[in-house]
C-alpha cells in the first residue's frame, strides 16, 4: 500500500569447517556425498551484522504505529478486510465489539471513521445552500419593495401566494439542513451491529431534534438527492412567475411606479441559477416512475415537499430492506432480536421475501438441539414481523406444508425430557406459528391450487388437529381429495 517496507532477515548461515556456508538440509545439496568433487556455484556473502548495517531498521506491520494501522484499516474499507487476522497483535489493535463494555468504547472512533467514509451519505449533495439563500434573499427584497409601493397588496391573492411559497421554500430548506444525512442499509451487514451501537452513532451524528438518521438504500439516497433539488428549482420557478404576474396585476390597479420592481426573467448575481443535472427528470433505478411523481403534496393551498415519499412504494425493488439473517438469528440471539425490534419500530423498510425467510427459520425449528441459545418464546413475535414485512404476492404454501410436517413430528416426541430451555412449550409455539401463518395465507386470496396443496399435505399426515385447523379457514377440501384419502 506504500506504507510498508518488507523486513530483511538477519540470520546468518552457519559456516562449515572449511569456511564455506553449509547447504540447507532440505536442499538438493543434501543428497550429494561428502566425497563429491563436482564444482559448486559461488555462494553469496553472508549478510552484514547489525553493526555493519548503517541503514535504519525497516518498518513491518508489527512495528507500525497504531495510528498508521488505523488509517490503513479504514483505507482498505469494510469489504474483505482481513488485516485483523494477520496476527494476535493486529487483532487486539483493530478489535471492535458492538457491545459496549468499557468507557470510552474501545475503537468506536475507528468504526465511526469507516461509517463516515463508506456508509454515511449526504442527502443535500446536489444543493448549493449559498445559492438557495441568495435567491431567497432576492425574492424577500422584492416582496418588501411591493409592500412599500402597494400598501393594499395584502388583499391581492397573487401576492399572498408569493409570500406563502417563499415561506414554503425556507421551511423545506430548513428541513433539508436539519436532516442532511442517511445511513446506507449495507451497514446492517456488520456482524457486531447492536441497538447500543445504532443509538450511539445517532447521538454523535444526528441533530437531536431530527430523530434517528434514516437508513436507506443507495437507490433511495439517489432519489432523495435528485428530488430535493428538483423541488427547490420548481418552487423558485413558481416564485418568478408569481412575482411577474403579481407586479403586473398591482401596476394595473395603481399608478405607474416611480421605482420599478425587478421582475425580469434573466437571472443575475442577485438571483443566481440553480445547477441542473441531466438525470433529474429520469426515473431512478429500482423505483417506479410513479414514486418520483409523489415528492410533492398540497398543504394549505401550497405545494410542499412530501417528506418520506420514497417509502410510499413498499414493493419497489430499490427500497432498503432488513437483512434476512436478522429474522433467523433473532430466534437464538438476543442482540439480533433487539436490533430487529428497534429497526421495525423506528425506521421504514421495503417488503421482504417472507417464505424465503421462513424457510431459514424452519431450518432452525427442525433442529432445535443444535441451537442451545435459542429462546423459543420469541418465535411468534419474529414470525409476526415476517408477516408484516412480507410482500403479499409471496405465498406461504410450501412453508405451511413444512410446518404441518414439523407439528406432526412434535406430537410424537416427549419434550419434557429435552435439555434445551422452554422445550415443553415448543409444540405449542409451533402450533401458534402455524395458525398465524394460515390466517395470513387465507387473508391474501390464495388460489385453488394453493389450497389444494395444503389439504393434500394435511390428509397425508392424517393429523386431526391440522385438518380441524384448516377447516376453520376452508370448510372442506375438494371431493377428489376426500375420496383419495378416505
Amino acid at each position: 500500500m506504500g506504507f510498508i517496507s518488507p523486513g530483511k532477515s538477519l540470520k546468518r548461515q552457519r559456516p562449515r569447517k572449511n569456511g564455506s556456508p553449509s547447504p540447507s538440509p532440505s536442499g538438493p545439496l543434501s543428497k550429494i556425498q561428502k566425497t563429491s568433487t563436482s564444482p559448486q556455484p559461488p555462494m553469496p556473502p553472508p549478510p552484514p551484522t547489525p553493526q555493519q548495517n548503517n541503514h535504519p531498521e525497516h518498518l513491518t506491520l508489527d512495528t507500525l504505529p497504531i495510528e498508521i494501522l488505523h488509517k490503513i484499516f479504514v483505507y482498505v474499507g469494510p469489504s474483505e478486510n482481513n488485516l485483523p487476522l494477520v496476527n494476535r497483535r493486529l487483532y487486539s489493535i483493530l478489535y471492535f465489539s458492538g457491545v459496549k463494555s468499557l468507557e470510552p468504547w474501545y475503537n468506536f472512533t475507528v468504526f465511526e471513521r469507516i461509517v463516515d467514509r463508506y456508509y454515511l451519505c449526504d442527502l443535500n449533495s446536489r444543493i448549493d445552500v449559498g445559492v438557495i439563500l441568495k435567491k431567497s434573499a432576492y425574492y424577500a427584497r422584492q416582496i418588501r419593495v411591493i409592500k412599500q409601493r402597494f400598501p393594499n397588496c395584502s388583499e391581492n391573492r397573487g401576492f399572498a401566494n408569493l409570500v406563502g411559497d417563499l415561506a414554503v421554500i425556507m421551511a423545506a430548506l430548513d428541513s433539508f439542513i436539519t436532516r442532511p444525512r442517511a445511513l446506507l442499509v449495507d451497514m446492517l451487514q456488520f456482524k457486531f451491529v447492536s441497538v447500543d451501537l445504532l443509538k450511539t452513532l445517532n447521538t454523535r451524528q444526528a441533530n437531536a431534534d431530527a430523530g434517528y438518521i434514516p437508513i436507506k438504500s443507495s437507490q433511495e439516497v439517489q432519489l432523495i438527492q435528485k428530488l430535493r433539488l428538483k423541488f427547490l428549482r420548481t418552487k423558485f420557478k413558481e416564485l418568478g412567475d408569481q412575482l411577474r404576474d403579481t407586479t403586473k396585476a398591482l401596476a394595473n390597479e395603481d399608478q405607474p411606479l416611480d421605482t420599478p420592481i425587478d421582475s425580469t426573467d434573466p437571472e443575475d448575481e442577485q438571483d443566481p441559477e440553480i445547477k441542473y443535472y441531466d438525470d433529474e427528470n429520469f426515473p431512478t433505478e429500482g423505483f417506479f416512475w410513479s414514486t418520483s411523481e409523489q415528492y410533492t403534496r398540497v398543504e394549505d393551498g401550497h405545494v410542499v415537499f412530501n417528506e418520506g415519499f420514497e417509502t410510499l412504494e413498499k414493493l419497489a425493488f430499490g427500497r432498503a430492506r432488513i437483512p434476512d439473517h436478522y429474522f433467523t438469528k433473532s430466534i437464538y440471539s438476543s442482540r439480533h432480536y433487539d436490533v430487529l425490534v428497534f429497526l421495525t419500530r423506528h425506521f421504514e423498510f421495503g417488503t421482504i421475501d417472507g417464505p424465503y425467510v421462513m424457510d431459514s427459520i424452519l431450518d432452525v425449528l427442525e433442529n432445535p438441539d443444535e441451537y442451545a441459545t435459542a429462546y423459543w418464546p420469541r418465535l411468534n413475535a419474529v414470525v409476526d414481523v415476517v408477516m408484516r414485512s412480507n410482500d403479499p404476492r409471496n405465498k406461504f404454501t410450501e412453508t405451511l406444508s413444512r410446518l404441518f410436517k414439523l407439528y406432526n413430528g412434535c406430537m410424537n416426541k416427549d419434550y419434557s425430557v429435552m435439555k434445551y430451555k422452554h422445550a415443553k412449550d415448543f409444540p405449542n409455539l409451533v402450533a401458534r406459528t402455524m395458525a398465524a401463518l394460515l390466517k395470513y395465507f387465507f387473508e391474501n386470496a390464495p388460489s385453488a391450487d394453493e389450497k389444494r396443496q395444503l389439504w393434500i399435505t394435511a390428509m397425508e399426515l392424517k393429523n386431526i388437529h391440522i385438518t380441524d385447523l384448516l377447516r376453520e379457514f376452508d370448510d372442506t377440501p375438494d371431493y377428489d381429495i376426500l375420496h383419495r384419502f378416505v
